[in-house]
């Protein structure tokens, strides 16, 4: 559990702050869920999202992970449940509406409400919507910044690199996010291009033959998909040739809160 006190934050509306309608527990701890990973920073990337949430919000915030972790949601729910809580909302760390949020996040939950008392309330993921584009044109321009550059020239190509899926339309909903992301970043809608790190028509492969200036990817924690990327192209392009930004990390604790509000006032 990752807990605080409360505090706000520039231009963030927090938990605290949020009008309340009758049945709204204000204060039910957040379970961060996210799929799991086998990179070995990766649970604690997940960790410091769940920090930061906490210290945004004043609530107890939990993480979870639906694969390769022990930290399984139910394992997690009996844990919040033994504080006494009585209630928490889960809010999956997914992009897309594809087969872990509509097949493994259910049974996830079906299984934790099971084993526990604990009544669980499902948000929304992050998913790829708006708020999603403003927080990667931020992340973007922040590490522009950070390398003493201020914009990018309106004929820069950028890659979203994401993991891609079979289920039909996920793929769609980030390109029509890769669109939405030109738009904040000023660039013309066929200078961002989404690109799967999986499936015959994606891979790091595909990303050196579009020759990008930027890659932003669409990932919350450190990857093996995202080392690979890295790896190939520092040894396939010009050194400085492509920015390669980093994942979201604790950027979006501030859709975390939000999340669980939305759910919870949704009630």
């Amino acid at each position: 559990m990752i807990s605080a006190a409360p505090r706000s934050a520039d231009g963030i509306r927090t938990a605290s702050t949020t009008p309340q309608g009758p049945g709204v527990d204000a204060g039910a701890p957040i379970i961060c869920l996210s799929h799991g990973s086998r990179h070995p920073q990766a649970d604690a990337c997940v960790a410091e999202i769940a920090r930061v949430a906490a210290a945004l919000s004043g609530r107890p915030v939990y993480f979870a992970h639906l694969d390769f972790s022990p930290s399984t949601l139910t394992n997690v729910a009996h844990i919040v449940a033994a504080t006494g809580a009585t209630h928490a909302v889960v809010v999956p760390l997914l992009f897309t509406d594809a087969f872990h949020m509509r097949h493994d996040v259910p049974s996830a939950i079906a299984e934790a409400a099971d084993s526990t008392s604990l009544r669980l309330t499902l948000a929304r993921g992050i998913g790829t919507g708006d708020d999603v584009a403003d927080l990667l044109a931020r992340h973007t321009r922040r590490h522009l910044a950070s390398r003493r550059r201020s914009v990018l020239s309106s004929d820069a190509h950028v890659v979203l690199y994401h993991v891609g899926s079979s289920v039909p339309g996920a793929n769609d909903s980030v390109e029509r996010l890769a669109a939405s992301l030109a738009t904040r970043l000023q660039l013309q809608p066929d200078r961002v291009t989404a690109v799967p790190a999986t499936g015959g028509h994606g891979g790091p492969g595909v990303v050196q033959q579009l020759q990008p200036d930027v890659v932003v990817p669409l990932f919350f924690s450190p990857a093996t998909l995202l080392d690979r990327l890295h790896h190939y192209l520092e040894n396939r392009m010009p050194q400085g040739a492509c920015m390669q930004v980093p994942h979201l990390g604790t950027a979006v604790a501030p859709l975390v809160i939000a999340r669980a509000e939305q759910a919870q006032l949704s009630q």
